[in-house]
Formats: structure tokens, sequence, C-alpha cells
């Protein structure tokens, strides 16, 4: 029973020691066509948003995705859909997204 309980340590503490993955080519390609979508809606909606996650240059989301992990993707796009939903909803800018 110690044997496998002290297995058990050492495979759980290199799990540990994994870094988080990170989002590959494909994914990142993906991520910035349609993040430029709604950078592109931002701007002709009069959406208001602002800062790096609303920049308008490519090579700019596709840098971050590559370092970001699939999750912190997928939370980016989401958050972004979300608030140009709001300011087509809203026909003017929501509160910005923190």
């Amino acid at each position: 029973m110690r044997q496998k309980f002290v297995l058990y340590l050492v495979v759980a503490s290199a799990l540990d020691a994994v870094p988080a993955q990170a989002a590959d080519d494909a994914a990142c390609q993906d991520f910035t066509a349609s993040i430029m979508v709604f950078v592109k809606s931002n701007a002709s909606l009069r959406c208001a948003a602002h800062g790096p996650q609303w920049s308008p240059r490519p090579t700019e989301h596709l840098s971050w995705c590559m370092g970001a992990t699939p999750a912190a993707v997928k939370a980016r796009l989401d958050e972004s859909k979300a608030y140009i939903e709001a300011c087509k909803k809203n026909g003017g800018p929501p509160p910005l997204p923190k």
C-alpha cells in the first residue's frame, strides 16, 4: 500500500511540473481570423472597446495566442463575441470587458 501511495505522489508531482500546453499553430490561425472579425465589428459598430485585445494588427493576436493556453484562447474569443453581441443588441457600447 505504501508503494502505491509513493508512486501516486511521484506521478502527481511529475504532472504538476508539466507546463500548460500552448495553443497550436492551426488553432491560433483560426483564433486570429475569428478575433479580427470581432475587431472589425468593434470599429464598424463604434462599440468603443480598446486595448491589446482589440488591436487591428493580426500579428499581435497570433503572437498572443501562440503563448496562451487553449482555455485562455477560448475565453478571449467568448469575451469578444459576447461584447460585440451586446453592442449590437444595445445599439451602442456596453460596459467594457475587464
